[in-house]
């Protein structure tokens, strides 16, 4: 619990130290009753993974990833109710592990394994597993294109998509983020295609919703609102629409301003990011006057 606070905080070092005591205990743990604590030590395992990645060691983070998938898988063989899920679990991050090293071809098989057990976990309990499986959709996606598989990978992230829109019908609260953020990621691909007619609405859902969600929640949700609408401005880009993609832009630069004044070192990148947008947006529409203050 600690290394998780300290993650939290960007203690990244420390994090890494403190999972690294905690893989040494569990090991000694293991030799004193491996039925009992071998789950606890793959758990340690994944968390340690995760604190290595942290600190971008991505070749020290595989084996140590390697490892907890091997222990899941041989207690998946004794008792697959109970850890099934974890299996899957670190098959995802394994699948991250393997891209994270441009081993995108190995990454690809490791994540439709994951994607098959979460499919079998659906099928006889729907509510709790859903969003995992929704994840590793998500997932799959990304190692399809990472191969040049674009029209698999959006068929993987329309799915994404379809088990989002349950959820969020169902758990508004807790889902709609999901379902907003799947709806960008389905807009990409989408333009990865050429389908540019296609990702312009699903672009504006995902607007309108992180809208909704930032007039309830600003803090929280203001910056999704804010990289939205730059997402809609490239996608009206595409299309030709210049000067609506020039106010989607403006209202992103207003955020920013707004977010930057009271947090000037998370979102200064992001305000000169959307500047810089915005001056292009003036230079599509022959507006090179207005556009020059914004690009230099």
């Amino acid at each position: 619990m600690l290394r998780r606070n300290l993650t939290f905080f960007s203690r990244f070092q420390e994090a890494y130290e403190l999972a690294n005591d905690s893989v040494t205990l569990c090991r000694c743990l293991v030799l004193e009753d491996s039925e009992s604590y071998t789950p606890t030590l793959a758990r340690s395992l994944h968390n340690l993974n995760a604190s290595i990645s942290n600190l971008c060691r991505h070749y020290d983070a595989l084996p140590v990833i390697e490892e907890s998938v091997e222990l899941w898988r041989k207690l998946v063989a004794v008792h697959p109710a109970s850890h099934t899920s974890n299996l899957a679990l670190s098959l995802q991050n394994l699948q991250i592990s393997l891209n994270n090293l441009g081993r995108h071809s190995e990454a690809l098989p490791v994540i439709e394994k994951s994607v098959k057990l979460w499919c079998g976990l659906v099928a006889d309990h729907p509510t709790p597993h859903m969003p995992k499986l929704a994840r590793s959709l998500h997932d799959f996606r990304t190692s399809l294109d990472n191969l040049g598989r674009h029209p698999d990978a959006l068929v993987a992230i329309e799915d994404s998509v379809k088990f989002w829109r349950k959820l969020a019908d169902t758990y508004p609260t807790s889902y709609t983020p999901d379902l907003a953020r799947s709806l960008q990621d389905l807009k990409v691909s989408l333009n990865k295609l050429g389908r540019h007619s296609e990702a312009l609405p699903v672009i504006e859902e995902s607007v309108d919703l992180w809208r909704e969600l930032a007039a309830d929640h600003p803090t929280a949700y203001t910056p999704n609102l804010a990289r939205s609408l730059q997402n809609l401005k490239v996608s009206l880009d595409n299309l030709a629409h210049h000067s609506e993609a020039r106010q989607a832009i403006e209202e992103s630069v207003r955020l920013w301003r707004e977010l930057v004044a009271i947090h000037p070192i998370c979102y200064t990148p992001e305000l000169a990011r959307s500047l810089y947008s915005l001056g292009c947006s003036f230079d599509k529409l022959g507006r090179y006057g207005e556009a020059v203050p914004f690009i230099q």
